[in-house]
């Protein structure tokens, strides 16, 4: 059975009724279940253990997090949900809307009635909360202290002379594999941190003794052709899909984000 997403929207500035379940953030702040909402408030009624809720702070429009339906605790006249958080995102929901026309298209994001649930499709529930990681990840590397490596002067002189030496035609293809190599060592670390370390289409997952992973990242839509270098167009892959990928033996639906097979 398809994982079931829902954007739960709540407001601890409103009415009472509306702050019955109003801050999701005291949700977050511990690991165990939370009771939350109850069957009388919309669309709560549909929601159904082992479904996901993204959890929509309306009063500051912010993107929570996202927490699992674990549990209903039973009243004579309606029943309310236990929840329990999965993932800590926190980025404005506003942001990401004018980021994207496709979030910007998502009618559980549009305005409505607070206190409620929802539903929202697995495909633009994964776009969401890929496209809201990637915010806050490329927001944590910007804001962290960049340490500077240094090297010798020796060493630098002899680096800039190897280049000079090279044929221009050489000279060009190195830069290039260096622009390459400097995207990969930036953007790696952040989809890795995303999807973990198996591949997306085979599930391999091979690390060698000193905990490196073997998967290498490819960039769903090319950078070269427009593609955005960032984790929302990134995906982990084992060197045989990566090299399947880049030869056009198998591509990726930028709607359903599954994998299709080459039809040549």
């Amino acid at each position: 059975m398809a994982l079931r997403y829902w954007v739960y929207k709540s407001n601890s500035k409103a009415t009472a009724h509306s702050r019955h379940c109003g801050e999701w953030r005291d949700v977050f702040d511990h690991d165990g279940l939370t009771e939350w909402g109850d069957t009388r408030m919309k669309g709560v009624a549909d929601v159904s253990i082992g479904d996901r809720l993204i959890a929509h702070q309306t009063d500051r429009n912010e993107l929570v997090g996202v927490a699992q339906v674990e549990d209903y605790k039973e009243y004579a006249n309606c029943h309310s949900l236990l929840v329990r958080p999965i993932e800590l995102i926190g980025t404005r929901v506003r942001r990401l809307k004018a980021g994207d026309h496709r979030i910007a298209g998502i009618k559980a994001l549009e305005g409505g009635y607070i206190a409620t649930a929802y539903e929202i499709s697995s495909s633009d529930a994964l776009y969401l909360l890929v496209a809201a990681r990637s915010v806050i990840k490329s927001d944590a590397l910007y804001e962290a202290p960049k340490k500077r490596e240094s090297i010798g002067a020796a060493e630098k002189k002899a680096i800039l002379q190897a280049f000079r030496d090279l044929a221009p035609g050489e000279r060009r293809i190195y830069e290039r594999l260096l622009r390459v190599v400097a995207r990969t060592a930036r953007l790696r670390p952040l989809v890795l941190g995303v999807f973990g370390t198996r591949c997306v289409v085979c599930g391999s997952n091979l690390v060698d003794l000193t905990n490196h992973a073997e998967c290498e990242i490819a960039h769903i839509a090319p950078v070269h052709r427009g593609g955005v270098d960032s984790v929302s167009n990134a995906m982990p892959l084992c060197r045989t899909h990566h090299w399947a990928f880049d030869r056009g033996l198998w591509a990726i639906n930028p709607a359903t984000l599954r994998a299709l097979e080459s039809e040549n």
